[in-house]
């Protein structure tokens, strides 16, 4: 191991829609795109379709999607202890008319 690196691999968990869970080794700044290009092609998907991460918090009813350049391992440090906060790997999440 070479000493004096800070960079441990943090590992997040990511759900599917479908509810599989996913655990992800990622660096302390990897951000949403580099970990949604990680799971597109772990996944096998097809890269031109679009995928995102998105936070979920069902306690506070709450969703928010991730920009790309977020830091994903930032983002979950915010979150609350205790609570059941999950990455979500979504397709399209962004796409289609927005009513209202």
């Amino acid at each position: 191991g070479s000493s004096g690196s800070s960079g441990r691999p943090h590992v997040v968990k990511v759900y599917s829609e479908d509810g599989a869970c996913r655990s992800v080794e990622v660096a302390a700044g990897a951000t949403a795109r580099h970990v949604c290009e990680m799971l597109v092609q772990r996944a096998h998907a097809l890269s031109d379709e679009t995928w995102g991460l998105v936070e979920c918090h069902p306690h506070l009813a709450l969703e928010r999607g991730l920009e790309d350049h977020e830091s994903v391992v930032e983002v979950q440090a915010a979150w609350p202890v205790g609570g059941d906060s999950r990455f979500v790997f979504r397709k399209n999440f962004a796409s289609g008319p927005s009513s209202g």
